[in-house]
This record gives C-alpha cells, structure tokens and sequence, in this order.
C-alpha cells in the first residue's frame, strides 16, 4: 500500500514540469517579449 502510493506521488512529480510549462509559457512569454521589444520599438519611433 505505502509503495504503491510512492510510487503515484513519483509519478505525479515527474509529470508536474510538464504540465507547468504551458501555463507559464502563455503567461511568462508574452511579458518577456514586451520586455525585450520595448527598447526596440521606442529607438524606431
């Protein structure tokens, strides 16, 4: 029972950075490339 249910919480951990990495590519991304961009765009204008 103990072994079984390690064994599914090791599981659950190794999947977690998979299920992260959409969630703060959508969220993280965009404000990154704002950040990046910014300077850019303000030398061009």
């Amino acid at each position: 029972m103990r072994i079984k249910r390690r064994q599914l919480a090791e599981e659950a951990a190794h999947k977690a950075p998979i299920k992260m990495l959409i969630p703060m590519a959508i969220l993280i991304f965009p404000s990154i490339c704002i950040v990046l961009m910014t300077p850019a765009i303000l030398m061009l204008m």
